[in-house]
């Protein structure tokens, strides 16, 4: 998996405009935070691991998971710049534009929850909509916006 470098960071935001659907843009305002994470996004729940010690079993995420929270973790906190994670109910909007396989919208919701948990809000319980959110298919610029507008 290729690590995405500044100019490929430097590349989405310059090319965010034509590529995201005018809803999209027109949401934004003074209480909006809008993420760009690099990367195919990674469902938690169709990518596991299992690992057996005796009659136990403990199910993990797969390490392309593991890594794709990571780097969302770290771009996520690039980007905001909040200096803690919101308190308050936050609705939520979410294009993922994957390449590959189509992963499924819900295991695509729950992981970008789960990933900006502690970084963006305390809670995924904070959530109160996932509006407009959708999966679009993009071989060459695999990525997720995210679009976090405060109640």
């Amino acid at each position: 998996m290729k690590r995405w470098t500044e100019d490929d960071h430097q590349a989405y935001l310059a090319m965010r405009d034509r590529l995201s659907p005018p809803l999209y843009r027109d949401l934004a305002g003074p209480e909006t935070i809008k993420l760009i994470l690099p990367g195919s996004i990674r469902s938690k729940k169709n990518s596991k691991r299992i690992f057996g010690k005796g009659r136990y079993k403990i199910v993990l995420p797969s390490k392309a998971y593991v890594q794709w929270e990571k780097d969302a973790r770290l771009y996520a906190k690039m980007q905001a710049r909040l200096v803690e994670p919101l308190k308050g109910r936050v609705s939520v909007c979410m294009i993922a534009y994957y390449k590959g396989q189509r992963p499924d919208l819900s295991g695509a919701l729950e992981s970008v929850g789960d990933a900006l948990e502690g970084v963006i809000w305390e809670d995924d319980h904070q959530i109160e909509s996932w509006d407009g959110s959708r999966l679009i298919h993009d071989k060459k610029y695999p990525r997720t916006e995210v679009e976090i507008r405060i109640e």
